[in-house]
């Protein structure tokens, strides 16, 4: 990421371009976080937590590897890498730990690549050129984005042209439409599959500047800003950050504000850098604090603000990157003689700390963060990786409930539908046995009471939450009328369920805890129609949209349901790739949903027209992947561990019999296990790996 400059004061078009893209020109001065030795036990970073002290602290980063890039150069864990000469504006690590930098030396354009340096050529004509961002993908491989600069008339007029560099051959965005027609910047680049994403802006003599986002060089139109100065892509979602904010899929986004009178300036908050892990999106900028008149560095994590800057002074968050449990954000922030001092911020659960990275005698800014797991961190997970994990599968298996590794457990009697396996390695299994709903600890038998007159209860889904409790949801059966009754059980105890004034039958298939909120996923029919409801905390959230649900899913605030006509995320329809000539309602069930970092799997059955039948289906952020073969088949329940998805289900064969199966999609190639012969009907109805 660019520096942002030195004035963060905008007066016009000149003004914008010398404070957005002009470099800060580097003066000797003495790093204080960042040393030629490194600093403290093992040259670790350390941080201070009395950052006016002068003072550095001691709480050392041990398990991940942290680069910065700024005016200094680049460095990685508090130690200078001599090799990456000049001012650095952008910093990329592989997971091959190839080191990528990229900046401005001299009047170049420049990358390194684990310290050799690569010039990008400028044209003879520009006064010189600067890249602003590196992104380096398997398919896209090396991408940097710059500009050259170009002074006229001996510096009477002056024009930006935005570059992008892809493994050396040079493409340029933005044309100039003459010598003093238009100037263009470029700050951030970001590779997806075969898509190479820029962001910048370009301005027209007389007009104001436009954010732009270029798409394998092509304006995508986005508008809303006056410059975008980050670009991400997570799943199929494009976030993108400028001045005035954060957009998602050309949707501008809410940004919490640090004052309430912050909001009434229109453009108070900026975003330079986003990140997006584990479906949280982190976005570090600056937002106007009216009491001090000045910016302040900020992040927000899912439009929540944390406040960075703690000076007197303006300071700018200017890059974003997360580590585990922990957020890093660098920038700058002037001190009491209005000069920038790199700093570097660590945000955990909250908690802030704060280190200078530089003394303060000169400007000097961070502008690019990277962590990667240290060389040990990586040589004990990759150890620990090669225990593989168990499987569990619920189902129908001789008169048996649970497979583990494939292997019959002969203490859970009856048919489960669901599985559940805790971090502590407990096992829950809920469904029913005789005529009672059930749910097995570690082989023990848990029956719950019915009403006397109901002929049949089930459990169709069991969670444990964090703190231990046992929820499962499910039903009671009537057969004397031919009804069902949603039933939601909490630690044994019945729950209530809210039910329209006209309803007769009723059934909960799915449940999930989040925080203290459960969520039931289920149905409802009052004698003329069904339909589909979501229970949270027992109250009906009125989704509608299907006719029944048969999954529910929280990840990151967000409430994903699967039903008989296909999924949703917060009462939104999304949509799905269709395997069959056939689309519409009712051809696409969704019987499962996981979501794991920041992605979307989703699975259930497709109605094929060649097939006559139904055909099982994995969607990965709405991406289809073809489970089942030439029979009839149905995917029940879908569970991700690492890159590997798993998935329960049966096929049904021309006799008409059911054989369970399981599939292991990794990185798009499908494993089919048969786990149980086709000669009498037995289904898989849940897994669970841990």
């Amino acid at each position: 990421m660019l520096v942002r400059g030195s004035d963060f004061q905008l007066t016009g078009l000149k003004s914008l371009l010398h404070a957005v893209l002009r470099p800060v020109i580097i003066a000797s001065t003495t790093l204080i976080g960042i040393t030629s030795t490194g600093m403290g036990l093992d040259a670790t970073i350390s941080f201070s937590h009395a950052k006016d002290s002068g003072q550095v602290g001691t709480a050392a980063v041990t398990d991940a590897d942290v680069y910065v890039a700024g005016t200094f150069g680049l460095a990685k864990n508090g130690v200078l890498l001599s090799q990456y000469a000049g001012a650095m504006f952008s910093v990329y690590v592989t997971e091959s730990d190839d080191v990528y930098a990229a900046g401005r030396r001299g009047n170049d354009a420049v990358y390194y690549k684990n310290g050799i340096r690569h010039n990008l050529p400028r044209n003879n004509l520009s006064a010189y050129a600067c890249a602003s961002s590196i992104h380096v993908s398997d398919i896209g491989g090396v991408c940097v984005a710059a500009y050259e600069y170009y002074a006229f008339e001996h510096g009477s007029y002056e024009r930006f042209v935005s570059k992008l560099w892809r493994n050396n051959i040079e493409q340029t965005l933005a044309i100039r439409q003459g010598a003093d027609s238009t100037g263009s910047q470029a700050n951030s680049v970001f590779v997806s599959g075969n898509n190479v994403y820029v962001a910048g802006c370009v301005l027209n003599e007389g007009q104001l500047p436009r954010g732009v986002i270029w798409r394998n060089g092509i304006d995508q139109n986005w508008g809303g800003s006056p410059n975008f100065m980050s670009v991400v892509v997570s799943g199929s979602s494009v976030y993108v950050g400028g001045e005035r904010g954060l957009w998602k899929d050309k949707v501008r986004q809410n940004l919490q504000s640090i004052s309430p009178d912050a909001g009434n300036r229109g453009s108070g908050n900026s975003v330079c850098s986003i990140h997006v892990s584990d479906g949280k999106v982190y976005a570090a900028g600056h937002d106007w604090d009216p009491a001090l008149q000045a910016r302040v560095a900020v992040l927000w994590i899912n439009g929540v603000v944390t406040r960075l800057g703690n000076g007197s002074y303006d300071s700018g968050a200017l890059s974003v990157h997360v580590y585990d449990s922990d957020v890093y954000v660098v920038g700058f922030e002037r001190n009491e003689q209005k000069i920038q001092v790199a700093m570097l911020w660590k945000v955990t659960n909250g908690n802030v700390e704060t280190m200078r990275l530089s003394d303060g005698t000169s400007n000097q800014c961070a502008n690019s963060v990277m962590t990667m797991p240290s060389k040990e961190t990586r040589t004990a997970a990759k150890d620990a990786t090669t225990v593989s994990p168990s499987v569990y599968v619920a189902g129908d298996f001789e008169n048996f409930g649970l497979l583990k590794d494939g292997a019959i457990q002969s203490k859970y009697a009856g048919e489960l539908y669901s599985v559940y396996v805790t971090g502590a390695n407990e096992v829950y299994a809920a469904g029913y046995f005789g005529n009672e709903a059930v749910c097995y600890k570690n082989g023990t038998r848990y029956a719950f009471p019915r009403n006397s007159s109901s002929d049949l209860a089930e459990a169709k889904s069991v969670h444990v939450s964090d703190n231990g409790d046992v929820y499962m949801a499910g039903r009671e059966c009537y057969d004397s009328d031919g009804h069902n009754l949603a039933k939601l059980w909490r630690n044994g105890t019945e729950q209530a369920l809210a039910f329209g004034s006209d309803t007769v039958s009723s059934a909960a298939y799915s449940v999930y805890v989040s925080d203290s909120d459960v969520y039931v996923a289920g149905y409802e029919h009052n004698g003329q129609k069904q339909r589909g409801v979501l229970w949270k905390n027992g109250v009906d959230q009125n989704w509608g949209g299907d006719n029944a649900f048969n999954s529910v899913f929280v990840s990151s605030g967000s409430v994903y349901v699967g039903g008989e006509q296909g999924l949703w995320k917060d009462k939104v329809r999304q949509k799905l790739q269709s395997i069959s000539s056939i689309e519409g309602n009712g051809n696409t069930h969704v019987c499962s949903i996981y979501v794991s970092s920041g992605k979307v799997h989703a699975v259930g059955q497709v109605n094929d027209r060649s097939l006559q039948g139904w055909v099982a289906v994995l969607w990965i952020d709405g991406v289809a992947t073809r489970l089942g073969g030439s029979n009839s088949s149905y995917a029940n329940s879908v569970h991700v561990h690492g890159n590997d998805v798993y998935v329960a289900g049966y096929e049904v064969n021309a006799e008409g019999f059911k054989a369970a199966k399981l599939w292991k999609v990794s990185d798009g190639s499908v494993e089919t296990t048969s786990l149980s012969e086709a000669t009498d009907s037995q289904c898989a109805w849940s897994v669970f790996v841990r």
